[in-house]
């Protein structure tokens, strides 16, 4: 696929930076939920 083809190519800090920003918008995602969850369970 694209991404992989780009790891082969000279742009790897490109490719490194682009799975960064993809794992951190993950994991703000699942904090987000989580947080949201927790105020749920406590309003109820």
């Amino acid at each position: 696929m694209f991404l992989v083809r780009m790891s082969k190519v000279k742009n790897f800090p490109m490719y490194q930076t682009l799975m960064k920003s993809r794992l951190n918008y993950i994991f703000e995602e699942e904090a987000e939920y989580k947080s949201n969850h927790m105020l749920n369970k406590s309003s109820n």
